[in-house]
């Protein structure tokens, strides 16, 4: 998304040079490598950047700080479980963890079923 808006700004903006162009995607895509390198070799900084994954259910029970800190009530955890798992009930969920993609995993209560 960003290379594509770059790419217009560059042609369709006062220099309207391929050149211009080419350096724009080239700086985008090198800061891009340059910066998945660096999370590699420093996981604080991958974890600065990305965030954590948070726990929002353990043990079957919500977690209502994880919860309002990040905007998401039962329905959500339901709405993953259900697409995921196709359970809709909170009861038949062990653990629900919302991931660093921002997609919530759900681990189901063994023996739960559809």
């Amino acid at each position: 998304l960003i290379i594509g808006d770059a790419t217009q700004q560059a042609l369709l903006g006062e220099d309207t040079t391929m050149a211009s162009a080419a350096l724009a995607i080239l700086s985008l895509v090198s800061l891009d490598i340059a910066l998945a390198h660096l999370k590699r070799l420093f996981p604080m900084l991958d974890s600065l950047i990305e965030g954590d994954a948070v726990v929002l259910m353990a043990h079957g029970q919500l977690r209502d700080r994880p919860m309002a800190a990040n905007a998401l009530d039962a329905e959500d955890i339901i709405a993953a479980a259900r697409e995921n798992h196709g359970l809709t009930d909170l009861a038949d969920i062990h653990e629900a963890v919302l991931e660093k993609d921002g997609k919530i995993s759900v681990i189901p209560v063994r023996g739960s079923k559809p």
